[in-house]
């Protein structure tokens, strides 16, 4: 089961010796990662940008953000907008995560500014030596 969730059965250290880990590391292993008995690993996701083409290497059914679904063969539309989407694979395997990104990021209209104060820049002979709240209590007086 640690192979399905990617966790190495072993490795070669700095001397060239096989170093495997014990039941028990995979057994904790499994647990940290929220495997639960003989579950599947979560499905994959599919991350791409807005207007980017998405392959898929058979018939499949897009069900939308919004419940709309799309069947389709072979490469996604390219006008697929963005948001979290799941695309369900026409052989009944697991569903796939497709998260569709805007492109860019939205620019304002103007420039704004503001202020930075890195906490540790703001040290005072009160503070510890590398500033603390009250340091920058007193610097936004």
């Amino acid at each position: 089961m640690t192979d399905a969730w990617g966790i190495a059965d072993g490795y070669h250290d700095a001397f060239g010796e096989w170093r495997a880990p014990t039941p028990a590391t995979h057994e904790a292993l499994l647990r940290a990662m929220g495997a639960e008995g003989e579950a599947p690993p979560p499905a994959p996701v599919i991350v791409r940008r807005a207007g980017e083409r998405i392959e898929v290497p058979a018939r499949a059914r897009l069900v939308l953000e919004d419940g709309a679904a799309l069947d389709f063969d072979g490469t996604l539309p390219v006008d697929i907008p963005p948001g979290y989407h799941e695309l369900r694979p026409g052989d009944d395997g697991p569903p796939i995560r497709l998260i569709v990104s805007p492109g860019r990021c939205p620019v304002p209209s103007r420039r704004g500014w503001g202020w930075a104060a890195q906490l540790y820049a703001t040290r005072s002979s009160h503070s510890w030596g590398i500033g603390d709240l009250s340091d920058l209590r007193a610097l936004s007086r």
